[in-house]
């Protein structure tokens, strides 16, 4: 296989370079489609394009400036290089037809099959570039193609190789849709990517397919009987709705029963009115989200009356000293501090003060891992121009319940910091959290147990509290060393689990090994229990040598039993004995970490080969999603993940265990999840919460 290359053509390609002979260069332009070039690809480039006893062009190519980087697959060029060498490539196959692609491509496709396959499409694009006018719609349709994998599926690792992506191809190649989008994802995941012009004709689509991904961000509004203004929040623009966070930003608005018009909000500084008079007005985001405003004929909007209502009744729970309840919504590292909504007042969100928390000593970032759920709070100060509220935290009454000093207890740990951790020891006092202040004890680094992954001191320097080998979650033994009721503050330390004096294990434990048990203790959070030795009858007693713990995610198959279930409500009696598989062997604390389910096979593949694209489901909601743009759901009995938009959800007044419908819109096989639309919460008798049920 040969690629006739003629002494025009291998001038017009290598010659003029800075520090490469010509036929270097022409072989580095032969190669420039390909963003990671295969050693294989570079021989069989080489062999095809260059006369034999050349063989010190491939080594003279891989030591000159044109290589950025070199790995054992290949090697990677200087993108400012390698945008010459393919506008090069170009002038020589479509501009002067001195080459003809038909000879190049074989020799690429042979020599790139080890590549990955996005490194694949991204290939090709380029490919196209250099031997196509119609580049541009070639490129377009690939990154559509992965704008809409990285929605229906989820997979935002692949925002990883876009972000990389985007700033190697031709920019010639990212005037379509598909590359703007692509871009906008970056930007909302935090990524590096190139500033894009919106292409006149954009399709909205692909943003709405993506909007799950995007941060939120506020439109401001005001209506004066005459216009409706829409722009960023001010002292004019009072009320707010949501809207994914793109660049510009996009609306639909109807007037009254007349037709949407998309709306573009580029600058801040510059909002858009629309001529709407005191007509209804629906206004649609890009994710599905929908505002009505109702029409009026008095001199203010409705909209507006009822937030000066919810600030008049703010300003009066100011005035009288009156508790209000209100919702954690999101902490607030940068400034320290938590943003929380009122029950009652829904339009109107606040902001809690670390130093009016009554956690001022909680470490900065470890509020919000402390407080959390419904509190009660005393607006602090109100300012009506700029909406801003302040309010302070109303304590619960302390009580440390069981425990005293020396007691042994079960503990979560909820929080890390240089410093130490926090535990969570309401359940061990056996304290009500809903009735009583959480009661958090202190764990420092010098009283955490040292084990082969840990050591107290690294190099003379004491080490940080982060890097010890425990997650946020993990249920530790502890010993209280200290109760200061006037200051509500316990300390801790870390201690080996309770254990029966006598007794040995000596049959061998591993991973996947099946061991019985008996049921000590149902908390919130799991079960504990006491291993048997090998061999013993139900009823026998314990080893006295081994703990294991059986968290809510192992207890059953069934969906009703996750990490958001009460195990205490779990059908097993303490005392019983139950079979159970190790999925953990702590050997330094003689503990197991160990798993009910597991005895049975996991029925998800079999459910879920039956599920189908359009097929209505019912499920429970479970939490929010790694990127906080989703919830996730509980399919069916079993527990198959669904991803559900949160915008959607949030505005139906989802809270999690809520009953939900939805319609499959993408079945994930390997990760045997499924991407849900149209999803509505259904009641306590399964009917949809949005109708009377008549």
């Amino acid at each position: 296989m040969t690629i006739p290359l003629g002494a025009e053509t291998r001038d017009l390609l290598g010659s003029g370079l800075p520090g490469l002979s010509t036929p270097v260069g022409a072989l580095a332009c032969l190669l420039s489609t390909v963003p990671l070039v295969p050693f294989v690809l570079l021989r069989r480039m080489r062999r095809a394009a260059l006369p034999d006893g050349t063989l010190g062009v491939e080594a003279a190519l891989c030591a000159s400036d044109v290589v950025e980087s070199i790995s054992a697959d290949g090697f990677v060029m200087e993108p400012e290089i390698v945008a010459l060498l393919r506008n090069r490539l170009r002038d020589a196959i479509v501009r002067e037809e001195l080459l003809d692609p038909a000879h190049l491509q074989p020799v690429i496709r042979l020599g790139t099959t080890t590549l990955a396959p996005v490194l694949h499409l991204e290939a090709g694009i380029c490919w196209s570039y250099v031997t196509s006018t119609e580049f541009l719609t070639d490129a377009d349709t690939a990154l559509r193609s992965v704008v809409t994998t990285i929605a229906t599926e989820h997979r935002t690792r692949l925002l990883t190789w876009a972000s990389a992506a985007l700033l190697r191809l031709p920019e010639a190649t990212l005037r379509g849709s598909g590359a703007w989008a692509l871009a906008q994802m970056c930007a909302a995941a935090g990524l590096p990517h190139p500033r894009l012009a919106l292409p006149r004709d954009f399709d909205i689509e692909l943003l709405a397919l993506a909007s799950w991904l995007f941060p939120e961000q506020t439109v401001g509004l005001w209506r004066d009987g005459k216009n409706l203004e829409l722009g960023t929040p001010s002292a004019r623009r009072r009320l707010a709705i949501k809207v994914p966070a793109t660049s510009p930003t996009f609306l639909w608005a109807a007037v009254g029963d007349g037709d949407p018009r998309l709306v573009r909000l580029d600058e801040p500084g510059a909002p858009a009115v629309l001529p709407t008079g005191r007509s209804r007005v629906t206004l649609r985001a890009v994710d599905g989200r929908v505002v009505e405003l109702p029409p009026f004929t008095t001199d203010k909007s409705p909209e507006a009356r009822s937030l000066d209502e919810s600030l008049d009744r703010l300003e009066g729970a100011r005035r009288t000293g009156e508790y209000l309840e209100a919702d954690i919504i999101r902490p607030v590292p940068t400034v320290g501090g938590l943003v929380v909504r009122f029950i009652d007042e829904i339009e109107i969100d606040a902001f809690l003060p670390s130093s009016l928390s009554s956690f001022h000593h909680a470490p900065a970032g470890t509020l919000g891992q402390v407080l959390t759920g419904r509190i009660t709070v005393a607006v602090q100060s109100l300012d009506r121009r700029t909406q801003r509220v302040i309010v302070r935290r109303v304590r619960k009454p302390w009580s440390v319940g069981t425990l005293r000093v020396g007691s042994q207890v079960k503990a979560a740990v909820i929080a890390k910091f240089p410093g130490g951790m926090f535990v969570s020891l309401n359940e061990g006092a056996r304290v009500s959290r809903s009735e009583h202040e959480p009661l958090v004890g202190l764990l420092r680094p010098n009283r955490l147990q040292e084990n082969a992954a840990w050591q107290r001191r690294s190099k003379g320097v004491e080490r940080s509290a982060r890097s010890y080998p425990l997650a946020i979650g993990d249920v530790i033994d502890v010993v209280v060393e200290s109760i200061k009721p006037s200051a509500r503050w316990i300390t801790v330390r870390a201690v080996p689990p309770n254990r029966a004096p006598g007794g040995s294990w000596p049959p061998p434990l591993s991973v996947g090994s099946t061991v019985r048990a008996v049921v000590v203790r149902k908390d919130y959070f799991g079960l504990s229990v006491a291993v048997l030795p090998d061999g013993a009858e139900p009823g026998g007693e314990p080893s006295g040598s081994w703990n294991g713990i059986v968290i809510n995610t192992e207890l059953s198959w069934l969906s009703r039993w996750t990490r958001h279930s009460n195990a205490e409500e779990f059908p097993v009696e303490i005392g019983e004995t139950v079979d159970a598989v190790v999925i953990v062997v702590d050997n330094d604390n003689h503990r197991l970490g160990l798993s009910l389910k597991r005895t049975t096979p996991d029925p998800v593949p079999a459910y879920f080969a039956q599920l189908r694209v359009g097929q209505r489901v019912k499920g429970v909601l479970l939490g929010h999603g790694p990127l906080a743009k989703g919830w996730r759901v509980n399919v069916g009995p079993w527990c198959v993940i669904g991803h559900a938009p949160r915008r959607l959800l949030d505005d139906q007044g989802a809270t999690p265990k809520r009953a939900v419908r939805g319609t499959i819109r993408a079945l994930m096989p390997e990760s045997q999840s499924v991407s849900l639309t149209d999803v509505e919460l259904l009641d306590e008798e399964g009917r949809s919460a949005a109708t009377d049920g008549t």
